[in-house]
């Protein structure tokens, strides 16, 4: 399955995050709440996503108490299988306090909506080592 999972509730944004990385020939995968995605993970044929862009404010999922993205991150990294997944956190709040919990949680990186698709592919591309469009140009160059 997926090198990056998406766990965001907008369907808008979930769409359009899937496009861009399917573009950058970049697998996904993507759940609008967090209770379908840890019972994705918990599958035991379930590859290890490598990258999870996770939305802090997170609905909950039929008649079960909501699990938001601080919960998701803490119950991910509790499980050693995971330790080596890249949260990254999308969200609406930019304060310090939220971004301070988010990186309690076990978030390594943050980006605040509105936030520029560009920013979070470079993001990506950093966790997963793909090269930048940069990078790209200049050995294309090189080739030529």
């Amino acid at each position: 399955m997926g090198q990056v999972m998406i766990i965001e509730d907008s369907q808008a944004l979930r769409k359009i995050m899937e496009v861009l990385l399917h573009r950058e020939e970049i697998d996904t995968e993507s759940y609008a709440d967090g209770y379908t995605a840890l019972r994705a993970l918990q599958t035991p044929d379930h590859p290890v996503p490598a990258v999870v862009l996770l939305d802090l404010s997170l609905p909950s999922a039929r008649n079960l108490p909501a699990i938001d993205g601080y919960a998701f991150a803490k119950l991910l990294r509790s499980q050693p299988r995971f330790d080596a997944v890249v949260i990254i956190v999308l969200s609406g709040h930019d304060d310090v306090v939220t971004r301070v919990r988010a990186r309690l949680a076990g978030a390594r990186a943050y980006l605040s909506k509105p936030f520029k698709m560009q920013q979070l592919l470079a993001l990506i591309r950093q966790y997963l080592a793909l090269p930048t469009e940069a990078e790209e140009k200049t050995t294309a160059n090189c080739l030529l």
